[in-house]
């Protein structure tokens, strides 16, 4: 026996569905991809232009367990049973290349926001239509406006996970007309 009901998957297909017209047609969804485009930017910046220089161009002594190191230490640092001795200088490197990592990680970071924020503006446009349109009128309110859209629904319970998924048909007319067939 299933863990939901027909009519519960059915139910949740349509919400979902109408969820995600209404998102679309009121900007929801451009916005959000926008926001998160920008602090993935700003993460990438801050990543590329501040963390990573600053710790490429770091002057300090390097630590080793929260101790400064000075000239001639050695740090010992052990890692799932087995260890190894690092000298200063080593210490000091491994610093640097971190930093420089991290302004490789920012710019790949900063580069991919970037050349996201077209496909995401265009893709997610509230001017486009929900959906492919169907020729054929509402059998509710008789108005040309079916919408149909493959829709997919995930329900965990436990260690198990349902899917479903579906074309979920909608009116665009203003009456609540939807329905559920496979795909």
């Amino acid at each position: 026996m299933p863990y939901m009901q027909n009519s519960d998957v059915t139910a949740n297909l349509v919400h979902r569905a109408a969820d995600l017209r209404r998102r679309r047609e009121t900007g929801r969804s451009r916005i959000v991809g926008l926001v998160w485009l920008a602090v993935a930017a700003v993460v990438g910046a801050f990543l590329a232009f501040i963390w990573g220089p600053d710790r490429q161009n770091s002057t300090a002594a390097p630590q080793c367990d929260g101790q400064v190191m000075a000239r001639g230490d050695r740090c010992v640092i052990t890692s799932h049973g087995s260890s190894n001795t690092y000298s200063y200088d080593q210490m000091v490197h491994n610093g640097h290349s971190d930093g420089q990592f991290t302004m490789i990680l920012g710019y790949v970071v900063l580069a991919l926001a970037v050349a996201l924020v077209v496909p995401v503006f265009l893709r997610l446009d509230p001017a486009k239509p929900w959906g492919t349109p169907i020729p054929t009128p509402c059998p509710q309110c008789g108005r040309n406006g079916l919408q149909e859209k493959k829709i997919a629904l995930r329900h965990k319970k436990g260690r198990t996970t349902y899917n479903w998924t579906a074309l979920v048909t909608v009116c665009t007319g203003g009456c609540d007309f939807s329905h559920v067939r496979k795909p």
